[in-house]
């Protein structure tokens, strides 16, 4: 049994004027830039990665928890415990007898905690619509 929920989002004024997120990219120096474009975070030990939206992550040496904690909570959703995501680019949440999964719009999909589910649905806003 599967089933999935289309979401349609647009960028939040909130979104875009949040401050911008200070980064030191080894290759460029210390950048400043705008969390409207970060797709997804993964957690890597102490070590946290950043998608962007260009395709292009950048490694950074702080965890996930820290940046986390920096962003705006009604746009990034905590999927487990190596993962938030921007709930602008989720394409799809869908559920199968596997478990429960996020389908992001650039093609890359994460399972869910089971812990956690429900506090994604809550935080999608009522934006989904059941398909069979």
């Amino acid at each position: 049994m599967m089933q999935a929920l289309n979401l349609a989002t647009t960028i939040s004024a909130d979104l875009i004027d949040w401050p911008l997120m200070r980064l030191y990219v080894r290759e460029t120096g210390r950048q400043f830039v705008s969390v409207a474009n970060l797709v997804y975070l993964e957690a890597d030990t102490n070590y946290c990665w950043l998608h962007w939206k260009t395709g292009q992550p950048v490694l950074t040496p702080r965890t996930l928890k820290y940046h986390h904690a920096k962003l705006p909570a009604r746009w990034f959703i905590r999927l487990h415990r190596k993962c938030v995501v921007n709930r602008q680019f989720i394409d799809r949440l869908e559920y199968t007898n596997s478990g429960y999964r996020v389908h992001m719009t650039t093609g890359v999909s994460f399972p869910v905690s089971r812990r956690r589910w429900r506090e994604v649905l809550q935080q999608m806003d009522g934006q989904q619509t059941f398909i069979n």
